[in-house]
């Protein structure tokens, strides 16, 4: 007897359109919602379903309400919001600590809903987040005082000067790790975080 392949979710296939509809990758969805690439993959095949807190939070990143994910219509909802001007503070090195004091520009970037938490951008600086940061690349900071284990952060020191990390905890130490393996990690002691990084716009030449 043949096998009948199983229907993917409606939710799953409703995701999927509505991260489509914003021009996202499932990274990049997945980076904004806090899961990976191939979860998101299985909540729009059906495999899995995202948890209540998740869904909350695809929701929200989609800018969305949640009568699209739940009722029976196929159209996306049009969205009226005008777009947040989002203050560009020039460049973040990502290679070590550096004097940078953030002055606003007139720059400004305008943006979608998606990402409207996001309080401040910066450019990157140097190679120590590579491959999933490079040089030249964008990044929207939400400000915070706190961020969670493994997220990537603009972190001040006790001398004033910064640098874009990802904050890890080795042998039980909060410790600022560059992705790129061929620099070592940075000391947390006396530093604190200025915002977390929530998106990240790259623009191909």
């Amino acid at each position: 007897m043949p096998r009948v392949a199983k229907p993917k979710s409606e939710l799953g296939r409703r995701i999927r359109l509505a991260r489509e509809s914003k021009g996202l990758t499932q990274q990049e969805m997945g980076d904004l919602i806090g899961v990976s690439r191939s979860t998101v993959s299985y909540y729009e095949v059906g495999s899995i379903a995202p948890p209540v807190d998740i869904l909350q939070k695809i929701i929200y990143a989609l800018g969305l309400p949640s009568s699209f994910f739940f009722e029976q219509t196929e159209s996306l909802p049009a969205m009226h919001t005008s777009p947040k001007k989002l203050p560009f503070f020039g460049k973040i090195p990502a290679s070590k600590w550096a004097d940078r004091s953030p002055r606003e520009s007139l720059t400004y970037f305008d943006y979608e809903p998606i990402i409207k938490k996001a309080d401040f951008s910066l450019e990157v600086e140097g190679d120590s987040m590579m491959p999933n940061i490079y040089p030249g690349d964008i990044v929207l900071v939400q400000h915070t005082l706190d961020v969670p284990e493994g997220r990537v952060a603009v972190v001040q020191n006790e001398h004033n000067e910064v640098t874009l990390k990802r904050v890890v905890r080795i042998r039980g130490i909060l410790t600022l790790k560059p992705d790129n393996p061929k620099y070592p990690p940075l000391d947390f002691t006396e530093a604190r975080i200025i915002g977390v990084v929530v998106a990240l716009i790259r623009i191909d030449v």
